[in-house]
């Protein structure tokens, strides 16, 4: 819904990793300018921006892991403190997202609630690793994301996965397969060498005969032949 002047934190994670790849230490300085003098409630990391109404008050887990993925990196390129304002970011979203070693979509710090589920495509593991790696709390959130990750594969037939699983009814989604989000959460698999060979061999299949559209029923029927450029991108990551 974001328009005009609005701001996404995904948007700014995304632009981070970029500059950061591209080595502009400067550049860099200037979107974590903009994360901490916009974006940060002092309890969140507000998932849009309004130059209108200010913060949103709810955060979106996969955009502040990609921001604290962006900082680690950033640590590694540039130096500096980067690390230590990763690790408060990672802090805080600890305390908001998870519970019981789960993470949740989304916090809302107006109402102090989160949802009940998880998008299976949002736990980016790498990262989560990356903060294991230096925070051990993260370490059975991984453990415990990976499995539910890995419990969300539909089949070798159809080699993809779930949209979400519910922590309520402790049940995965049974509705259609939007295919960005499944191969989102292939990425993630891939990025701790936890994808299934049946995965990759349907992505190259498809790609090479280009037929990989952009939403399936959960037995593999292509609902469309719509394609997308985002699609492909993904299936070259």
């Amino acid at each position: 819904l974001a328009t005009g002047a609005q701001v996404l934190s995904e948007s700014m994670g995304l632009m981070m990793l970029y500059v950061v790849k591209t080595g502009d230490q400067a550049r860099f300085e200037s979107l974590l300018a903009f994360v901490e003098t916009r974006l940060d409630t002092g309890e969140i990391l507000a998932y849009r921006y309004s130059p209108v109404s200010g913060a949103y008050h709810v955060n979106a887990l996969l955009d502040d892991l990609r921001i604290i993925r962006a900082l680690l990196l950033a640590n590694d390129a540039f130096g500096g403190s980067y690390e230590e304002t990763a690790l408060t970011y990672a802090q805080r979203l600890y305390q908001t997202n998870v519970k019981g070693d789960r993470v949740y979509d989304f916090y809302d710090e107006q109402y102090d609630m989160t949802n009940d589920a998880i998008t299976l495509c949002y736990p980016d593991l790498d990262t989560i690793l990356l903060l294991a790696a230096r925070d051990a709390k993260w370490a059975p959130v991984y453990d415990e994301m990976l499995s539910l990750m890995q419990g969300g594969y539909l089949g070798d037939g159809f080699p993809m996965y779930a949209r979400s699983y519910s922590y309520e009814s402790a049940a995965y989604s049974s509705e259609d397969i939007e295919t960005v989000q499944s191969l989102l959460t292939i990425l993630s698999l891939s990025g701790v060498k936890e994808c299934p060979q049946a995965s990759i061999d349907f992505i190259k299949r498809h790609v090479v005969d280009g037929t990989l559209y952009g939403a399936y029923t959960v037995d593999g029927t292509a609902k469309s032949h719509t394609e997308s450029t985002a699609i492909y991108a993904i299936c070259a990551l």
